[in-house]
């Protein structure tokens, strides 16, 4: 089963995919509609107005207990990391395609992306995040 995400992007509030590789897409006249593989990784991000929330969550095959509705995404989905604020949000996408570059992204676990989440905030440069988490190095900021 796959994951859909409806982008949607009028005068009022948008919702579009900021990260993430679908497997298909399909135009309709209220937006697009992305299709995600089991597993994959997406950045998403809801806005209305100047108010934004963005999440990184983990597509699913069916909905479990550890898993959250997200509007415009169905079916409920494993947030990884939510945000607020637009640095957390900017370091985070650029934590994720460094992940990606060094073709580590597709084998990391939740709990390692959720270790990793906590230290978006800090003054921890994403280069040396993404190191860290491919060595697999002990840092007293991820464990």
């Amino acid at each position: 089963m796959t994951t859909l995400v409806h982008e949607r992007i009028s005068p009022a509030y948008r919702r579009r995919v900021l990260f993430g590789s679908p497997v298909r897409m399909h135009e309709r006249p209220d937006g697009r509609v992305c299709c995600f593989a089991e597993g994959a990784v997406v950045a998403y991000e809801i806005a209305h107005g100047r108010r934004c929330f963005g999440c990184v969550f983990r597509a699913v095959s069916a909905g479990d207990s550890e898993c959250l509705a997200v509007p415009g995404v169905r079916p409920a989905v494993r947030m990884l990391i939510g945000f607020c604020s637009g640095r957390r949000f900017a370091r985070a996408l650029a934590l994720l395609q460094e992940l990606e570059a060094r073709g580590a992204l597709s084998e990391l676990t939740d709990a390692a992306l959720l270790r990793a989440s906590v230290a978006l905030g800090s003054a921890v440069s994403t280069a040396v995040l993404a190191d860290a988490i491919c060595d697999r190095q002990e840092r007293p900021w991820i464990s």
